[in-house]
């Protein structure tokens, strides 16, 4: 890996850790340069597909970085030990729109 690289991995390990601890609570964007900054978006398994080919056809504002299966919190593709419901600072739930 190269060195730019290798700062970024480890600036993204070392935030999750304190994401993870409690140590930090908020906005993520520009928190660990050299990472991409993302959205989660979950939703019930019955829409997840619709919502995949929405994102697929949008692929600019909307761009997949990663699919859970249905109940898995883990996403390995983004971080071997990563834990959507530890490793997020905070999130909002809207239901029925």
């Amino acid at each position: 890996m190269s060195e730019p690289v290798e700062r970024g991995v480890a600036a993204g390990t070392r935030e999750r850790l304190r994401i993870r601890a409690g140590e930090f609570s908020g906005n993520t964007a520009g928190l660990a340069p050299g990472n991409v900054q993302a959205n989660l978006v979950i939703l019930p398994k019955v829409l997840a597909h619709d919502f995949l080919r929405f994102a697929q056809a949008n692929p600019k504002p909307c761009p997949v970085l990663a699919i859970a299966e249905a109940g898995d919190p883990r996403m390995p593709n983004l971080g071997q030990d990563l834990d959507i419901r530890s490793d997020l600072p905070r999130y909002r739930v809207w239901r029925r729109g």
